[in-house]
């Protein structure tokens, strides 16, 4: 019997170390609960004007709004006080991530119907049927269902059930070996048989495997950015164009850099995304389980 040695290129090794780096951090994401927070300056306080100031602004912009240029605005919006104990809203709906921006009227968060993919819904945006995003909160969204205010907050029980979930046997696996990288992903229950299945996927087909998985390169060479609507990330809340740039504060696309950040990541269970999507930055709070 003859010994073949497999010789990996420097590319196929850099995609490799690399692609296990994101595939961990972004699949196993799946597992466990995350926030998204934008990364915002504080807000901007303002002094009162004097009461004479105030006055006479008030008597111009008051002329000048009793033109009605534009026509009359009919405006509907309901206040949501900070602290609000509204009841668990019953609709088919899960809370997957949130972005809360120091400008409330710029928050977001990452809204699912269940077992489906997430979308990013704004305050006032229409989640479903007539129900609204009213509120963005720090654990939590606010929803007006035609004026009733509901919360949806994050479901930890299938976070538990997967966790306590069993492995597939060994000929479950054989079994789930077929088929495309997203098919046999779909098979997949805990966060350590992701990471080997798509360990084995990029170790054979490195470029092959990026691809599958709706991930390219930067144009600068800085991160990854998702490629497609079909990747499977989007299930994550992640856009097509949306760039992976840093993981726990380390950019990537040094070598020797990300084989020792994806032991980091490994080895302390939390993992930091920074990620771009058009001219604002947010970031991703991940823990691996």
């Amino acid at each position: 019997m003859t010994e073949q040695t497999i010789v990996i290129l420097p590319w196929q090794r850099l995609v490799l170390i690399l692609g296990k780096l994101t595939f961990t951090v972004l699949i196993s994401s799946q597992l466990a609960i995350f926030t998204w927070m934008i990364l915002a300056p504080s807000s901007l306080v303002l002094s009162e004007p004097s009461r004479a100031q105030g006055a006479a602004a008030v008597i111009q912009n008051q002329s000048i709004a009793d033109m009605h240029i534009f026509g009359d605005a009919v405006v509907e919006v309901m206040e949501v006080p900070k602290e609000v104990n509204a009841p668990k809203t019953r609709l088919r709906l899960e809370l997957l991530g949130i972005m809360a921006a120091s400008i409330a009227e710029n928050s977001s968060a990452i809204i699912a119907p269940k077992g489906g993919a997430g979308e990013n819904y704004r305050i006032g945006d229409v989640v479903q049927g007539r129900t609204k995003l009213a509120a963005v909160q720090q654990d939590q969204v606010i929803l007006d269902s035609n004026g009733k205010l509901e919360a949806l907050k994050f479901d930890l029980t299938d976070k538990q059930g997967i966790q306590q979930s069993a492995k597939p046997t060994p000929a479950q696996r054989r079994a789930q070996a077929g088929g495309t990288l997203k098919e046999r992903f779909s098979h997949i229950r805990t966060a350590s048989d992701a990471v080997s299945l798509l360990r084995d996927e990029v170790a054979n087909n490195p470029a092959g495997a990026l691809k599958q998985m709706g991930l390219e390169v930067a144009g600068n060479g800085s991160g990854y950015k998702v490629s497609n609507s079909g990747s499977m990330l989007t299930q994550l809340g992640l856009q097509p164009g949306d760039v992976i740039l840093s993981v726990n504060g380390q950019t990537l696309g040094n070598l020797n850099d990300d084989q020792m950040l994806l032991e980091q990541v490994t080895n302390s269970g939390q993992a930091r995304l920074e990620i771009q999507r058009g001219n604002r930055r947010f970031v991703v709070n991940h823990t691996i389980k």
